[in-house]
């Protein structure tokens, strides 16, 4: 038994050796995110502005523009992240143009973060909605579709009347559309 697991961990040190010294070998590859041209750079790829090539939509089961079948990359942008300064919202949108990012989800932004000042959670703050509107701008002119969220996480208590349009479900004493 002792034999065994000697037999192993001398296999396994000489396995490991060619390793460790390929370690010794290696150098630091650093990517920038931000650099605007480098070997991980495919925004070039994406169609600028976003829906240049016609509205997507289905054919046969498939995702389609008037290019052809369509493919999407995505990632998620949720509570605060939806709403940027314009400086932080041309780095973002370009940043992820890079990365060949084509489709953001804007998510949970009806939780808290789109109502900023307002009073209740009936009114949209207009700074956070200028904010958004200039983030989807930033994202179509760099190739990237944006999917709004808009009926995610908010939450109506028994201080706030919804809007008589908005069909509400009673669960626990609070409200939700």
């Amino acid at each position: 038994m002792i034999a065994r697991r000697l037999s192993c961990v001398l296999l396994a040190l000489a396995l490991a050796s060619p390793a460790m010294a390929a370690e010794s070998e290696m150098f630091p590859f650093v990517i920038s995110y931000d650099a605007p041209e480098n070997a991980v750079n495919v925004s070039s790829w994406l169609a600028r502005p976003a829906g240049k090539q016609g509205f997507i939509r289905t054919q046969n089961g498939r995702l389609v523009n008037d290019a052809g079948p369509v493919r999407f990359w995505a990632t998620n942008l949720c509570f605060e992240a939806c709403f940027p300064p314009r400086e932080q919202a041309e780095r973002v949108a370009a940043r992820l143009a890079r990365l060949g990012v084509n489709c953001v989800r804007m998510h949970h932004m009806d939780n808290r973060s789109i109502w900023g000042d307002s009073p209740n959670k009936l009114t949209i703050d207009p700074k956070k909605l200028e904010r958004l509107d200039y983030l989807i701008y930033q994202l179509k002119e760099h190739g990237i579709y944006t999917n709004l969220n808009l009926h995610v996480s908010r939450w109506f208590d028994e201080s706030v009347e919804p809007p008589r349009h908005v069909e509400v479900r009673r669960v626990r004493g609070l409200s939700q559309p």
